[in-house]
C-alpha cells in the first residue's frame, strides 16, 4: 500500500493505493477496498477514528502508479499494467 498526502489551499488530500493484482493478502478489488477503509486511523486528542468518519471516501481504479510513487528501483515498474484501487479523502 502507498499513501500520498497533499496539503494545499487550506485543505488536506489523502490518497491510499493498494495493488491487488499480485498481492496474496488481497484477493480482489473488494478486498482491497475493505483494507483501504481500515489501514489508517486519525487520532484527535485521545480518540482514534476511521477516516470515513471524517469524510466520504471516493475510489478510483488505476492501472499505473503515480510517477513520483516510491517504488523499488528496477526494470520500469511504472510501465507495467497493475490492478490498483485508490481511496481518496
Amino acid at each position: 500500500m502507498l499513501a500520498k498526502v497533499v496539503i494545499a489551499d487550506g485543505g488536506v488530500r489523502l490518497e491510499l493505493t493498494a495493488d491487488y493484482g499480485e498481492n496474496p493478502m488481497l484477493q480482489d478489488e473488494a478486498g482491497a477496498r475493505e483494507a483501504l477503509r481500515h489501514v489508517l486511523r486519525v487520532r484527535l486528542g485521545e480518540a482514534s477514528r476511521e477516516l470515513e468518519e471524517l469524510g466520504p471516501i471516493r475510489y478510483e481504479k488505476r492501472t499505473r502508479f503515480e510517477p513520483d510513487a516510491p517504488l523499488p528501483k528496477g526494470p520500469s515498474p511504472n510501465l507495467e499494467s497493475h490492478r490498483l484501487v485508490t481511496a481518496l479523502w
